[in-house]
């Protein structure tokens, strides 16, 4: 199953606003496309992994938390 949130994200004018996106959208590419569009992201992490721990700090080391505004 293939994911329309990139093909969405490149027809939104994002530039300011924050994305939510569930755990399906939790991916480094898509985070990546939401960032590039000037808006902040915040992103659901389901339980359900066994390399959940693993994966999360992976994937706040390539996206690192702002400071709030």
């Amino acid at each position: 199953m293939t994911s329309l949130i990139p093909k969405s994200l490149k027809l939104l004018n994002l530039q300011g606003y924050l994305v939510t996106i569930d755990a399906m959208g939790c991916q480094k590419r898509i985070a990546a496309s939401v960032l590039h569009k000037g808006a902040n992201y915040l992103l659901s992490v389901k339980d359900n992994h066994r390399n959940q721990p693993k994966l999360v700090k992976a994937f706040e080391q390539a996206f690192p938390v702002r400071s709030p505004v």
